[in-house]
């Protein structure tokens, strides 16, 4: 992973047209475009290397832009625990799965928030540590109510070290222990409650069918009434009209 400055490009230009014209030397993993000035992470040194070599490029009509490596300057002891110190004011913690913790996901994702300066997955941990430039990247992504990346939650928090984060882990053990007992008894409790209530339902049901079928029952009796008053009605005219036939012929 090598960063390259690409400097005098026009106030028109954008950082999509930036890191589009640089994904043709090879893959892209970070664009920061700030004023005239635009940082770009390149994933392979190689790549880089021609790209600085092919300096000046033209990006857009605005005429040729300049590409030199990101300089890092040599600083004292002090000067580096005080970078020591920024960066871990900088620097915040993810928690995803091991999907979402590849590197590429996390450069693409992060960016938009600011700069990344570094990017440290640990899938043994399913945690990465992000790095911003400044603190404004920083508090932006912490500020953002949820992430989702890859089509789940990411799990974004300030910095910690690994002997707290393995702290944390040993007390949050602790406290799911002891509270097992009562999980189980909880969930007793609840499937005992569905079980009282799928009884009350199916004993609804039943009654329901009863009362059903006792209707059902009380109209097929009134049709067979109705339907042997009709049958006797026929047979009394039928006799009395066999009667006055009879009648005539004598």
């Amino acid at each position: 992973m090598s960063t390259v400055i690409l400097t005098g490009l026009d106030s028109r230009t954008n950082s999509d047209i930036a890191e589009n014209y640089c994904q043709k030397y090879g893959r892209i993993l970070n664009c920061y475009l700030k004023s005239n000035q635009c940082t770009v992470t390149f994933a392979d040194k190689h790549d880089a290397e021609e790209f600085i070599r092919s300096s000046p490029h033209r990006i857009d009509s605005s005429g040729y832009v300049d590409a030199t490596w990101k300089k890092t300057l040599n600083r004292t002891s002090s000067s580096h625990q005080q970078q020591r110190s920024d960066n871990n004011n900088c620097r915040l913690t993810a928690h995803g799965t091991r999907e979402q913790l590849e590197e590429k996901n996390l450069i693409e994702y992060f960016s938009r928030f600011g700069h990344i300066r570094m990017c440290l997955p640990n899938a043994t941990q399913t945690a990465a540590t992000i790095t911003f430039d400044d603190r404004l990247g920083y508090e932006r992504a912490l500020k953002e109510s949820r992430h989702f990346l890859n089509g789940r939650s990411l799990i974004v928090e300030p910095y910690k070290s690994t002997d707290e984060f393995e702290s944390n882990k040993r007390m949050k053990l602790s406290d799911s222990n002891q509270s097992t007992s009562s999980n189980v008894i909880s969930k007793l409790e609840y499937e005992k409650d569905q079980l009282i209530n799928e009884q009350s339902r199916i004993e609804n049901q039943y009654q329901e069918r009863i009362k059903f079928y006792e209707y059902e029952n009380f109209q097929l009796n009134e049709y067979l009434k109705k339907q042997q008053n009709d049958f006797t009605h026929q047979v009394v005219q039928y006799q009395y009209l066999l009667k006055q036939s009879l009648d005539e012929i004598l």
